[in-house]
């Protein structure tokens, strides 16, 4: 992992979209030692984001493969349809900014699975499985919660740790509480 720096998304423009679309990416996200990576830099992932972001990362039927830190980091929206994220050193996907979306996809064998945290909010994840991971399966905030209710339990297993975890203040609802067994 880590033979290439991977792809920065230095500014995407207030409705403006980069795409990614039926591509697979490989060893993505290196160029410093992982001791040396500050906590929370969102700019050593295969597709890493370096400045303020307003508008959306697509991911179309997306591969990647062991990345040496994040599969995908962004402060932008993110949409990721029909994709598979691989043995990602870190988190398969880390969320910090807009709406994230992440739907028919699969995140696996990665350090965790899917972190939707910072101002971002989860609004679907329907049809994906985050499993096999060697920590959490999800680490979000309160007000993601609603979105993992669409998600069956059973979409969540084999993780180190199959586990939801919730960071942050907000106030939880009867539907946050609830996850269809």
């Amino acid at each position: 992992p880590g033979q290439w720096g991977g792809i920065r998304t230095h500014w995407v423009s207030a409705n403006d979209s980069l795409i990614f679309r039926n591509v697979v990416m490989e060893y993505g996200g290196g160029g410093l030692g992982l001791s040396d990576i500050p906590a929370g830099d969102l700019r050593y992932g295969t597709i890493g984001h370096v400045n303020t972001c307003q508008g959306t990362i697509l991911l179309d039927a997306v591969t990647l493969r062991e990345s040496r830190l994040y599969g995908v980091a962004t402060a932008c929206a993110l949409t990721m349809t029909n994709s598979v994220i691989t043995q990602a050193y870190g988190a398969g996907v880390i969320s910090t900014g807009g709406d994230t979306r992440v739907t028919g996809s699969r995140i696996s064998s990665s350090g965790w699975g899917l972190e939707v945290t910072g101002s971002a909010t989860l609004v679907d994840v329907r049809g994906t499985r985050i499993t096999g991971n060697f920590g959490r399966a999800v680490v979000t905030n309160v007000l993601s919660l609603n979105a993992l209710q669409d998600l069956p339990a059973d979409s969540l297993l084999g993780n180190a740790s199959d586990v939801i975890e919730v960071q942050g203040n907000g106030n939880l609802t009867t539907r946050d509480l609830f996850l269809d067994r």
